[in-house]
């Protein structure tokens, strides 16, 4: 069954989809849209006819939740579901503002829903979480079932490029690491890639137990995979093991930035086991099931239709498209697929970035560094990597450290496919080289 619907969702910034237990009943049966940078949220429930309804919404005039210190007022915030009484329900909402150059960085807040549908803070800090100080605007939380009962009531936080990886672990409110490593990643997986991608890490079930108690961590552009498994607080690969330059997993090559895994429950057991692998802009979907550690897709099935057609009628045709695992049917089961698009009114388009330069420079938009491309090879032959930009917003190229400006470009200058290069001039006033 397919339901679509316009939800009159849109917005001048980033829309972004999470699933939430916004009514405690144990199920991921409730969405939420939110705008970081606007402070927009807004909150669906699946009606019995099919449609949805708005069970909470905010907009930028009352930006965010009304409590806590995280307003999603700034692009770089993200907010996430967490189970924080450990009662195998994700009916906290954990709210995050990593380094963005504020006064106060590493803004948290995890807040818990009132009966009336307001929103209360249990925890908040401005110095991040557990000592894990979110001083760098590329760190990311996932909630993760560290101990294998079921529940998501540990926090993983981690920093691609540098190798850092936190597990946390929370008691009453009380953040400590339980797992903490400065350098080397988690597993065997060093979380070192280079600067022009940025690895990515979700929990998943791969045992099919019902318990996201291993972690994927892998590189979209650089065909990196390891599944990981936690041995009483030891990790350590299963078979799924490629490095950078890898091959990416069973017919999911990895080879693009813009690629993205999620965990789906593809045969409708309560288990996030399957592997739901998928291309923006492409079409190309797969679907991959786990036999004893090797993978194989079952969709497309029996060879039927392309990889590249989308999954049930939507196409994927856009870059900025997305999929996440939704329990529609309140079943228990996130057995259905949520396809959206990140972009409201915003155009959300990729481009080509490439420097010529002798030293690094930073593609930054909205106060938040996109990417970090590294010196030119040699003079004449630039460094370059995709990225995904707001059409609508200026972009800068500044060099790292210091900030000084490299080029500008002016808003409603880019199209998709545009390639960005910088000049032999640079200053605050200089435009950079557009094609």
């Amino acid at each position: 069954m397919v339901t679509t619907q316009c939800l009159d969702e849109t917005s001048t910034t980033t829309l972004l989809v999470i699933t939430f237990d916004y009514d405690s009943s144990g199920k991921q049966d409730h969405f939420m849209y939110y705008t970081p940078g606007s402070g927009q949220v807004t909150i669906y429930k699946a009606n019995a006819d099919g449609t949805f309804a708005k069970v909470y919404s905010q907009g930028s005039s009352t930006p965010g939740f009304g409590a806590g210190n995280v307003d999603l007022t700034n692009p770089g915030d993200r907010v996430m579901a967490f189970d924080f009484l450990g009662n195998g329900k994700l009916d906290h909402l954990l709210c995050y503002r990593p380094n963005t150059g504020d006064v106060n960085p590493g803004l948290v807040s995890i807040l818990q829903k009132n009966a009336d549908g307001t929103f209360l803070a249990v925890f908040t800090s401005n110095q991040g979480i557990g000592k894990y100080n979110l001083a760098n605007p590329i760190d990311k939380i996932v909630a993760f079932d560290f101990l294998g009962n079921g529940r998501l009531d540990h926090l993983l936080c981690y920093r691609s490029h540098e190798g850092i990886c936190w597990i946390l672990q929370n008691n009453n409110g009380n953040f400590s690491a339980v797992y903490q490593n400065n350098g080397q990643g988690i597993g065997g997986y060093s979380l070192l890639c280079d600067a022009n991608h940025q690895d990515l890490i979700f929990p998943y079930d791969y045992s099919g137990n019902g318990h996201l108690d291993h972690v994927v961590c892998y590189c979209p552009g650089l065909g990196a995979i390891y599944i990981i498994e936690n041995d009483h607080g030891t990790f350590k690969p299963t078979s799924i093991q490629q490095g950078y330059g890898g091959s990416g997993i069973s017919t999911f090559d990895l080879s693009n930035p813009l690629d993205r895994i999620i965990g789906y429950d593809y045969a409708g057991s309560g288990s996030l086991d399957h592997l739901l692998c998928y291309r923006p802009g492409t079409g190309l979907v797969y679907i991959l099931q786990n036999t004893n550690g090797a993978f194989s897709p079952v969709y497309p099935p029996n060879g039927s239709g392309t990889p590249s057609d989308g999954i049930g009628g939507y196409m994927l045709d856009n870059s900025d498209a997305g999929i996440i695992a939704y329990d529609y049917s309140s079943s228990g089961h996130q057995d259905y697929l949520f396809c959206y698009r990140t972009a409201g009114n915003a155009s959300i388009i990729t481009v080509t970035l490439q420097n010529y330069a002798n030293v690094p420079v930073a593609v930054v938009q909205n106060k938040q560094v996109l990417v970090t491309l590294p010196p030119a090879p040699s003079s004449g032959q630039p460094s370059s990597t995709q990225v995904q930009v707001d059409s609508t917003a200026e972009v800068l190229l500044q060099e790292p450290g210091n900030w000084y400006a490299v080029c500008s470009v002016a808003p409603n200058t880019l199209k998709n496919g545009s390639t960005i290069m910088n000049n032999v001039t640079w200053g605050p006033s200089v435009a950079c080289n557009i094609q």
